[in-house]
Formats: structure tokens, sequence, C-alpha cells
């Protein structure tokens, strides 16, 4: 009796261990199986921040318009939320995403339509998003970078020529100022001051100012300034 009952502990011992050892292994491979997917989306994301997201078209992701500068990486769709924190760490699929996306401020009119608009974009390594607007603080970058174009959702496309580009505050009330700013004047004063040795351009134009923090801590900006048409 007492060997039966040996024997059957010894069965159950064996099970017991046949079963945590599944569990482990099972918790193993899923565990290998989400890290395997987050290192998939982590790529994923990566590459749409390279390629700006050129497999997609902006009614598919709901942009009120397309970015493209010539000779850089710039080719983003522009996103725009009912708040400026909307697209913050929003990507421009919908995703919760540091990363955030490019978007046109909240009070600009989406067809481009205003006098002076500002788009905003992180300031990503390896020049992703508008990393790549540091190169423009050298003058000679600036003058061999300087046409882009800009089309919006109703298919309107504007000819983007970019001539300026300074550090500003964060708390700038002339540059950061979209929804109050009903002529461009005070923008162009501004730039003048700031930069005199600016490129030449068509002050009759509306202005777009694309704007970039210069790091995670700094209260600078990196801005560049163009005119549509």
């Amino acid at each position: 009796m007492r060997d039966h009952t040996q024997t059957l502990d010894k069965r159950a011992y064996h099970i017991f261990n046949n079963v945590i050892d599944f569990i482990i292994t099972a918790g193993i491979v899923i565990a290998l199986g989400i890290g395997a997917f987050s290192i998939f989306v982590d790529v994923k994301k990566t590459n749409d921040l390279k390629i700006g997201y050129t497999g997609y078209s902006m009614k598919d992701l709901g942009a009120v318009a397309w970015l493209k500068v010539a000779k850089t990486d710039i080719d983003f769709p522009i996103m725009q939320g009912k708040t400026n924190m909307e697209y913050l760490n929003k990507n421009p699929l919908g995703q919760m995403d540091l990363a955030g996306s490019i978007f046109l401020d909240s009070t600009n009119s989406p067809q481009f339509t205003d006098p002076y608009s500002v788009i905003y974009g992180h300031h990503l390594d390896d020049g992703l998003m508008f990393g790549a607007l540091d190169a423009y603080l050298k003058k000679s970058y600036l003058e061999g970078h300087t046409n882009g174009t800009l089309e919006t959702s109703s298919g309107r496309k504007y000819q983007l020529k970019l001539f300026s580009c300074f550090h500003v505050l964060s708390d700038n009330p002339i540059v950061f100022n979209a929804s109050t700013q009903k002529t461009t004047e005070k923008v162009r004063d501004y730039i003048n001051k700031q930069d005199p040795n600016h490129l030449s351009y068509d002050e009759s134009l509306p202005i777009v100012a694309l704007s970039t923090c210069v790091n995670a801590t700094s209260e600078n900006r990196v801005v560049v300034f163009g005119t549509i048409k």
C-alpha cells in the first residue's frame, strides 16, 4: 500500500512539475512574442517617420495638408487638432506616440489662407521630423534648400520659399501668436531685426513658420520662415 501511495505521489509530483514547466515555458514564449511585437511596432514607427508616412494619403490620415521641402527629408502630412496639445504626442495614424505629428496651429486656417501660419513638429535625432530644421541655422544650407511645396486637403498647391532661420524663445508673443496675427507686418519687422541678412523674399505673400524645440529642456525654438504663393 505504501509503495502504491509513493508511486501515486511520484506521478503527481511529475505531473505538477510538467505543468509548472509548461507554464514557465508558455510565459517565456508570450514575453518573447510581446517583445518582438513591441520591436516591430517601434521599427514601423521609425520607418514611418523616415519615409514621412508617404504610404498614406491625406484622406487616409485626416491630414489638412502635406509639406515637402526639396533636397531634405521633410515630407510629412500636416495634422491639425482642436488644440495644439492634440497632436503633440499622437502620430498621424491616431496612435499615442512621443514623436507626435507635424501639426498646424489650431487657430490657423487649414487651407492656409491666413497671412501668417505656424507649423510645429518635434525635434528628433538623426534629422527625423523637424530635427532637420537645425541645418537651416547655417546660411549656406538655407541658400541651397529654399524650395518646397505645401498642398492642402482640398487640392490647393502652394510653392514654399524659405528665407530665414534663427532661435526664438517659446513664449515669443509675435512668432507664436497665430490666433491674433491679422497681418504679417509684425512678423516681418521681427525677422528684419533678428536676421537682417535674411534672403530676399516677396513681402506681399503670406508667411509660414516651421518651428521645433532645440532639445527637451530648452526654452529656445528653431524657427524657419518662408512664404507661400
